[in-house]
């Protein structure tokens, strides 16, 4: 019997999610949709696993199955259909743990991280998905930090660890997993009266039954303070696959980045990595408005973009990955009262997205590498006096935007929280082409002059779904280079052609043909490749 072995799908996940250049979003058809089981249930985190399902995270204030206290409530949405529920389940920490009823437990709001991987090895591979979750139980006057991982969509086959507060407060608002599946949270204890950041990682499942065993049979943590009167409130946490960490912080007014690198030490049969400070960090951002930072994430040029509000102002900051804040940041969008972004992801362009709201109304936005606002933006929804949060944000395979809401009942009417989920589309500014058509163009047309720097983009619009091979022949039917692209239908595909073969050398002068073929498109289009000056 062969070994399996997993692999962590992430190149695959980073490049399908990039937005098309000078994109604009509509709301997708039949949505938002709206979701309650109590009328007291909050969104808070979403994910899309390695099956293109998204996973939506929050609490529900009266569970329908033990009717005790605040529960997690989870849902999963398959976006091929809308509307479309594929699984939903909750969880009671202190149910699962004695089996008894127990009153005034109050869980969550949960973060969330997905990993993808696919485990090869067998007659076929087989994609799964790792949902790392962290959240707070409240039991009486204190809480315990708890980590859990899913892998089914049922929310069978759980793994947690419980790190036991021993009277002390802690929150976990926020959980990055890296491409090792050790997973850092960020949150605060509270010690003495004043908040300290906090984050852990290397908690990870084994096989010894129902529970996360850390590393060691510890969870490696690190505190850290600027000081024993000053509060540190830890807010959101970003990680590589080589294992660093990046935390951003409230402290006082400012915000504070703390950044950790892994260094390798023997455990057992093992090696295991333990986060230490940067040299340099933490770096602490000083400012007369009072900043609170929300969110982070890094980009893949290394780059930390994190987002929250400034003295009543939506805001995004940007750091170097030297930590340095980049110039003309940060940029604050103030178009109305109590503006705030609650979560962002890259947008693969150089740039990021964000929602959170702005009054009552959700907002949305997207922003270049220099901080400028995109085509199109901000989005906001209007249609309803209640107040619209926008607290998560993940972009799929096709580009598109998911945002996870908690909506709020507007003053005197129908009263509580529920449940919202957006998927905005992203739209080219100008299709150059229509449904079924192939065009090649350049500067010069469909001619490619290889003494200028030069290249061809090849639009393809298929109309249905399924692989679109395109391939470049000389007129006598000799291939010169093939690419297959994968289609969902109605989105277009480019392909920019530089004059070099499946070799990557320069082809010939003279006419060629480029024949694509599949999504419900076939056609043939003539280029000529010239040298000239």
């Amino acid at each position: 019997m062969s070994r399996r072995r997993r692999f962590p799908l992430l190149l695959a996940l980073v490049v399908g999610a990039a937005v098309p250049a000078a994109a604009r979003y509509a709301l997708a058809p039949s949505l938002p949709w709206t979701r309650s089981i109590s009328g007291g249930d909050t969104a808070d985190a979403i994910g899309i696993d390695a099956e293109s399902n998204i996973w939506v995270g929050g609490t529900t204030r009266v569970n329908e199955i033990y009717g005790l206290g605040r529960d997690l409530d989870f849902f999963v949405y398959s976006h091929s259909v809308s509307g479309k529920v594929v699984a939903s389940f909750f969880y009671d920490r202190v149910y699962v743990d004695t089996g008894l009823l127990v009153g005034n437990t109050d869980e969550g709001p949960p973060a969330m991280s997905i990993i993808p991987f696919v485990l090869t090895g067998g007659s076929s591979p087989v994609h799964i998905s790792e949902v790392y979750l962290t959240f707070t139980t409240q039991l009486g006057a204190s809480t315990d930090l708890t980590t859990m991982i899913i892998r089914s969509l049922a929310g069978t086959g759980t793994w947690f660890h419980e790190d036991l507060a021993g009277g002390q407060e802690r929150a976990a608002p926020a959980i990055s997993v890296p491409g090792s599946g050790s997973p850092f949270e960020c949150g605060t204890i509270t010690a003495g009266g004043v908040d300290q950041m906090f984050f852990v990682h290397q908690c990870r499942a084994t096989n010894n039954g129902s529970y996360l065993t850390p590393a060691g049979g510890r969870v490696s943590a690190t505190y850290w303070s600027g000081s024993l009167t000053e509060s540190v409130t830890g807010r959101a946490v970003a990680a590589d696959g080589a294992g660093n960490a990046w935390v951003v912080a409230q402290q006082g007014g400012d915000l504070m980045v703390q950044a950790y690198t892994p260094v390798a030490y023997a455990e057992g049969a093992t090696v295991e990595l333990k986060a230490t400070p940067m040299a340099g960090y933490p770096k602490r951002l000083v400012t007369a408005a009072w900043d609170e930072p929300w969110a982070a994430a890094r980009d893949v040029t290394g780059a930390l973009w994190v987002a929250g509000d400034s003295a009543g102002d939506a805001a995004i900051w940007k750091f170097g990955a030297d930590g340095a804040l980049a110039a003309g940041f940060p940029v604050r969008f103030g178009q109305g009262p109590n503006a705030s972004l609650r979560a962002l992801v890259p947008d693969g362009q150089g740039g990021c997205l964000a929602t959170g709201r702005r009054g009552t109304n959700l907002l949305f936005l997207g922003v270049d590498a220099a901080g400028v606002l995109r085509p199109g933006f901000p989005v906001t929804d209007t249609a309803s006096p209640d107040t619209v949060d926008g607290r998560a944000i993940v972009l799929d395979t096709a580009g598109s935007a998911w945002i996870a809401a908690t909506v709020t009942a507007a003053p005197a009417t129908w009263g509580g929280t529920v449940q919202r989920v957006y998927r905005y589309d992203a739209l080219p500014e100008a299709l150059p082409v229509s449904a079924g058509e192939v065009k090649v163009t350049g500067p010069g047309g469909a001619v490619l002059n290889l003494r200028r720097v030069e290249a061809l983009s090849i639009y393809c619009l298929p109309p249905e779904a399924g692989d679109v091979r395109v391939r470049l022949m000389t007129l006598r039917g000799e291939a010169v280079r093939e690419w297959v692209l994968g289609s969902s239908g109605n989105r277009l595909l480019t392909v920019i052609w530089d004059g070099t073969d499946q070799d990557g050398r320069t082809v010939a002068t003279g006419t060629y043909a480029v024949r694509v073929v599949g999504g419900g498109v076939t056609a043939v289009k003539r280029v000529v490749v010239l040298r000239r000056p």
